[in-house]
């Protein structure tokens, strides 16, 4: 799966949704051998959460977008 950032032409800047980067997170980063009951697949929260904590530009760190600046923290 590639992750394609939207460009926002309102502030400039490129994002992803949170859905964007829950299939990415689930389909290109997650190991399939992983027992999903003690590594659970990322759903909105969890991921809302990673967006919350690592956001680097106030004006996408309290909604449900991440931007591209902030995407290499994620990790």
């Amino acid at each position: 799966m590639i992750l394609t950032f939207v460009w926002n032409r309102s502030n400039h800047k490129k994002y992803i949704t949170a859905d964007q980067l829950i299939d990415f997170l689930n389909e290109s980063q997650r190991d399939p051998r992983l027992n999903e009951i003690l590594s659970p697949f990322y759903d909105r929260q969890s991921v809302l959460h990673l967006i919350n904590r690592y956001e680097l530009d106030p004006n996408f760190g309290h909604g449900t977008l991440c931007s591209g600046s902030s995407f290499p923290a994620h990790h």
